[in-house]
């Protein structure tokens, strides 16, 4: 731990005080969000598919299978789905302990990092990999000093960094040449180090296999770049330091906010560079991280504030590598001052989130699967347009009929197929696709569950003979259940329609 780690430490029970408020702030709210698509499918893809189809699929994920390895001794032993938030919780506590134990920030800091929107919404009511690729990487800048005492506990651990999140590829890259450069200059070409030089190298080769990008051009990451947004950076930054802010300044056409949402987001990375010039290492990586964002961002994927929220944890990390090379910043705290800031909007909005998970269904696909439950309606093909977030709750045998794939499937497959009939059902004017393929697969759909996100028009449920019996809205998505008018009327007086 370095001197300023000590100095800005909490007490022990201070530490386990603000984890134990984190820790609770999480068991409240979980049990009011409802999972979507996003979150259920690698928990059913490892209840389902073998190593070697997971290790196909990887490509079109984004991320490498550690997150689906880890739940797959759960799934495959039966467990509810609910286990999955446990897991992903004692991930988030475990990143914010070590952030409080070891992070060379202030106490200010800490406290406004670990209440904001993304450390105590985003990575930790949503069981995703972002959290679990914060921990690996906040504990590579814990063990960073020991990088040449211990070489293959730290090898070992950019080795795990590497199977994080593809948005921080470039993170465990940096710190792979930065190793390589520094054995060099100071003479430290031991067999240890070269081993540990290695070990990494290898955790490159392995991610490099797993996020090879699809070569497929239906598929929306096809080859190196499949598309152009050149605000992509710049919202990227401004969604992640000060999300929604962006957004609601271009809605109500305030010129001033937006100036400012942009700006302030944009000046933080300049400052860190500017104010650390001369620390060639850290500003090395914090530089090439932030190119390669600027890249995914703008030619492969825009993403949205929990990728974006990932420049924050990168910036933070880069300051932590800072503070173990000699040498005062420029201008010291200046983007402190900023970073402070912007986590302090994060803490507003934080309960404004709770309160909307709280209120409203995240995703309408729990209480779908509850409809279908309590109907019995089970038994039936339910022919499921992206609605696989109700798949956990249903019963194992059920068949989850997907469009795109013309299978049952229980997970999103997120390959061609699926970005092929993505961009059908976006466009406005045309049949719903899932019934155009439904019809020419089945011929009618009789003894059938229609589920839509998007309801079906008039002429659409008169030309097929549907009746809407349910519908929900969610953050994320919406849940149409229709029935064909047939077995409507038989089973009429029988529905429980709430």
């Amino acid at each position: 731990m370095s001197g300023n780690a000590m100095t800005n430490a909490f007490s022990t029970r201070a530490q386990l005080a603000i984890l134990l408020v984190y820790a609770g702030m999480i068991a409240f709210i979980v049990p009011y969000h409802e999972p979507w698509t996003d979150e259920t499918t690698p928990w059913m893809m490892m209840r389902e598919v073998s190593f070697a189809q997971l290790s196909e699929a990887t490509h079109n994920l984004g991320y490498t299978m550690l997150w689906h390895l880890m739940l797959t001794p759960f799934a495959r032993a039966g467990l509810p789905f609910e286990t999955i938030y446990v897991i992903h919780g004692i991930i988030a506590v475990a990143m914010v302990a070590v952030v409080l134990r070891f992070a060379p920030f202030s106490r200010t800091t800490k406290l406004l990092w670990t209440f904001s929107n993304l450390i105590l919404y985003q990575y930790a009511v949503l069981a995703r990999p972002y959290s679990l690729t914060s921990l690996m990487l906040f504990t590579v800048a814990a063990i960073y000093p020991l990088r040449f005492t211990r070489p293959m506990l730290y090898a070992a651990a950019v080795f795990m960094l590497f199977e994080g999140h593809v948005i921080v590829f470039m993170v465990p890259c940096a710190l792979t040449a930065a190793y390589l450069w520094e054995m060099w200059r100071n003479g430290r070409m031991e067999k240890r180090q070269v081993a540990a030089f290695l070990l990494m190298v290898a955790g490159c080769l392995v991610a490099v296999y797993q996020l090879r990008p699809p070569q497929d051009p239906d598929h929306m990451f096809h080859g190196f770049a499949n598309l152009f947004r050149g605000e992509g950076f710049v919202v990227g930054l401004s969604d992640g330091w000060l999300p929604y802010a962006l957004l609601d300044a271009s809605d109500n056409r305030n010129d001033l906010m937006i100036i400012i949402t942009v700006l302030m987001p944009l000046l933080i990375p300049l400052v860190v560079i500017n104010d650390h010039i001369k620390k060639t290492v850290p500003v090395f990586i914090f530089v090439l991280a932030m190119l390669w964002m600027a890249y995914v961002f703008m030619f492969k994927f825009p993403g949205t504030f929990w990728h974006h929220g990932l420049a924050i944890q990168v910036t933070l990390f880069s300051l932590w590598l800072a503070s173990y090379y000699k040498g005062e910043a420029k201008h010291q705290g200046r983007e402190w001052v900023l970073i402070n800031l912007c986590l302090l909007y994060g803490c507003v909005l934080t309960p404004f989130l709770y309160y909307k998970d709280y209120i409203y269904p995240f995703s309408a696909g729990k209480a779908a699967a509850a409809f279908i439950r309590k109907n019995h309606l089970e038994d039936r093909i339910l022919i499921s347009d992206r609605l696989e977030a109700m798949t956990p709750y249903l019963p194992k045998g059920a068949c989850n009929w997907v469009p795109y794939a013309r299978r049952c499937i229980n997970y999103d497959t997120w390959d061609a197929a699926f970005y092929i009939y993505r961009k059908q059902r976006k466009i406005e004017g045309i049949e719903h696709p899932a019934l155009t393929i439904a019809k020419e697969v089945f011929g009618d759909f009789s003894g059938k569950v229609v589920m839509l996100q998007r309801p079906a028009t008039e002429d659409e449920r008169k030309r097929y003979g549907l009746v809407l019996v349910f519908c929900e809205s969610g953050i994320q998505d919406d849940a149409w259940i229709y029935l064909p008018e047939g077995d409507f009327k038989k089973l009429a007086g029988k529905l429980i329609l709430r």
